[in-house]
């Protein structure tokens, strides 16, 4: 070592770490005169001794970006948190893209508020020009570990937009839960992005060719998840404001760019009806009643006539707007808004599209009812399957299972905690074999019977959240049904869990032994989704 063998570093690595140890003179001295520098620091880093600390300051001095790095692993390693601002400073001087990595790491190690300012400034430049994505997502999470400033808010809601175009990557997941760290703080700037009026965030969009809904969408993706009064009134008000279609500009556009606006503006209502669902105060579900009315019932209250020009769109458009409202009243499950629900499902209606688009918003009201089904409202049913038109029966058929699901389980938590995996009792009652038998096509039975199942599945585990959320023996059940190989499962189950007000500690040591379980899965795009529910629910919920 003392004359720069690259053999003597190599065999370093076979020693025992108490061997190593006595190397630590050796290899600072050579450190110090200047020969294998960065083998030096490997070595250290490898030892972890605090007469190091030295070694590593000085590295952190030097404009070798990648000596500097090496300095900043070493005095992380030691948790010499006094140099937090120092790495950070130093990080702002990094010019290769690799280096930006071991930087944020140390800086994780030791998050300060100091260090967090530094990141600030940093993240808010171009992703492509700091190192990528990963930046973006460790300063984020680099953000969640210190209280909130002006500078880490207006950081945090820029990451949330500080995408790559090409090849397509962003921080959205980070940095949403970094944001639900500080739920109260961000609200007002999260906000101001919804409502377009963050001009940074615009430019942002802008420059990368991306419309400003897209921005907004983000903002309520955080926003649904953060239950309080200033967003349930910011999303009121924006039903309140009327949405016209800006027909020139859409006439400008091609075949796709017109179906990506109608689709980016559609899931920015699903998302911001959503949160009213999730917030469930007296407010919100008045907000959703009001938006629910149709013109002629109560002009006054009739929120959904601020988007009457979207109708146009398509024949199925208002039903894309009717059907996240109804879903949203039977997640809150207001036993006065029942009536209301159970009156579309027998009779809603629609104005363009005729008997297939009241069909599509009566079968999707009558499933949302289901998810709370009473053992009592079979009749009720009976009444919705006997009010539709004969050709279309099938759709509805299904949806029985939901009842006799209610009528079988009545008010045992178990039963309703089987059908989550074991759909075959509900789907063995007689008068739902009766439909599949009674279809002579075999597809058609074959359809007949996967609804039949997922009906059961679905109102077993939606009846556990909705009904008995509240009962330790139901959050237990849908933790315990979270291992389940049906991915589609496990997202209702993250979803239907976010209506559970104070689930206890207990929850969460359940999750995270279910998220423990799953750490070796790699690969599946719904397995990384559900993680990240089930993340945002542990934040929100406990």
């Amino acid at each position: 070592m003392q004359v720069g063998d690259e053999q003597a570093f190599l065999e370093f690595s076979r020693l025992t770490d108490e061997q190593k140890a006595t190397l630590t003179p050796t290899l600072i001295t050579v450190y110090n005169e200047g020969l294998r520098q960065k083998d030096c620091i490997r070595s250290l880093l490898d030892i972890e001794s605090p007469d190091a600390q030295p070694v590593f300051e000085d590295a952190l001095s030097r404009s070798d970006d990648s000596i500097a790095a090496l300095g900043a692993r070493g005095l992380a390693a030691l948790e010499a948190n006094d140099f937090a601002s120092n790495i950070a400073q130093r990080l702002m001087q990094v010019t290769t893209s690799e280096e930006f990595a071991p930087f944020m790491d140390s800086l994780l190690a030791m998050p300060t508020p100091e260090a967090a300012e530094v990141v600030a400034r940093i993240v808010q430049r171009n992703a492509g020009r700091i190192g990528g994505i990963n930046t973006i997502r460790n300063g984020c999470r680099l953000f969640a570990k210190v209280p909130p400033t002006e500078e880490t808010i207006n950081a945090m809601v820029y990451s949330l937009i500080n995408f790559v175009p090409l090849p397509y990557e962003d921080a959205i997941n980070e940095c949403e839960l970094a944001l639900l760290e500080h739920a109260d703080a961000v609200t007002p700037a999260l906000i101001e992005v919804f409502n377009q009026e963050n001009e940074s965030i615009n430019e942002l969009l802008r420059n990368n060719q991306y419309p400003l809904v897209i921005g907004s969408s983000r903002a309520a993706l955080v926003m649904a998840h953060i239950h309080n009064d200033p967003i349930v009134e910011a999303i009121t008000a924006w039903y309140s404001v009327n949405h016209e279609v800006p027909r020139q500009e859409l006439a400008n556009m091609d075949v796709q760019q017109q179906m990506e606006w109608y689709n980016n503006h559609g899931q920015l209502f699903d998302v911001t009806t959503m949160a009213l669902a999730y917030n469930g105060s007296d407010r919100a579900r008045e907000t959703l009643l009001a938006a629910e009315h149709r013109s002629g019932e109560d002009e006054e209250a009739t929120l959904l006539n601020n988007f009457v020009d979207w109708f146009g769109l398509s024949d199925g458009a208002e039903v894309g707007l009717r059907q996240p409202i109804h879903e949203a009243l039977s997640m809150i499950n207001n036993p006065e808004d029942r009536d209301l629900l159970w009156e579309r499902a027998i009779s809603g209606n629609v104005q363009r599209g005729g008997i297939v688009t009241d069909t599509m918003l009566r079968v999707n009201v009558l499933h949302y009812l289901g998810r709370s089904a009473q053992a009592d409202e079979m009749p009720r049913y009976e009444e919705a399957l006997q009010a539709q038109n004969e050709n279309f029966l099938q759709e509805f058929t299904p949806l029985r299972a939901y009842w006799v699901l209610a009528q079988q389980c009545q008010e045992n938590i178990d039963c309703y905690a089987a059908a989550i995996t074991d759909p075959s009792t509900v789907a063995a009652d007689e008068t739902l074999q009766g439909y599949i038998t009674g279809e002579e096509n075999e597809q058609v039975q074959a359809m007949i019977t996967m609804g039949i199942n997922s009906s059961a599945q679905s109102g077993g585990l939606w009846q556990l959240a909705i009904r008995f959320g509240d009962q330790a023996e139901a959050q237990e059940a849908l933790v315990a049904n979270m291992g389940t190989s049906d991915m589609m499962v496990r997202m209702q189950i993250a979803e239907a869990m976010l209506v559970i007000e104070d689930l206890p500690a207990n929850t969460v040591e359940l999750i995270d032994a279910q998220l423990e379980a799953d750490a070796g899965r790699t690969g599946v795009q719904m397995l990384r989704e559900f993680r990240q529910a089930v993340r945002v629910v542990k934040l929100v919920r406990f």
